[in-house]
C-alpha cells in the first residue's frame, strides 16, 4: 500500500501537496560534498569566513564607524556589483564620519596577505 500524499494550505489558501524536506541528510556525516565542495574544502572556507568576520568585528565591537567601514570594504572587495562604485563614496553614504580607509586596508592586507586588494584603493 502506498502512503497517501500529505497536503497543506498554500499562501493563497488553496490546498497544496507538501513535499517533506530531507532534514536527516543535512548533517549526514557520510556526505562527501556540500555545494560542490569536499568536506575539507568546506572546513577551510568556513575557517576563512570566521577569520573574515572576526576581522570585521575586531574594532567594530567598540566603534560603529569602523564596523560600517570594514563591512563596506569587504563587500566592495568581494562583490563585483559593489566594486563598480567608488569605495569612499559608498562609505560616506553609510557613515558621516571620515574613516581612515588607508589604515583599514593596510590592516586587512596584514590580516589576509593571501587576498589580493586592488591597487587603486
Amino acid at each position: 500500500m502506498m502512503p497517501s500524499p500529505k497536503f497543506g494550505y498554500g499562501e493563497n489558501g488553496e490546498l497544496v501537496r507538501i513535499a517533506q524536506f530531507p532534514y536527516d541528510q543535512l548533517d549526514d556525516p557520510d556526505a562527501e560534498e556540500s555545494a560542490g565542495m569536499t568536506r575539507e574544502e568546506t572546513e577551510q572556507a568556513l575557517k576563512l569566513f570566521r577569520a573574515l568576520v572576526g576581522w570585521l568585528w575586531a574594532n567594530g565591537s567598540k566603534n560603529r564607524s569602523a564596523l560600517i567601514t570594514r563591512a563596506v570594504f569587504v563587500s566592495w572587495l568581494f562583490l563585483d556589483e559593489v566594486r563598480a562604485h567608488d569605495l569612499r563614496q559608498i562609505v560616506a553614504q553609510f557613515d558621516h564620519a571620515r574613516p581612515d580607509i588607508g589604515r583599514m586596508v593596510k590592516d586587512f592586507k596584514k590580516a589576509f596577505p593571501m587576498v589580493a586588494v586592488p591597487p587603486h584603493v
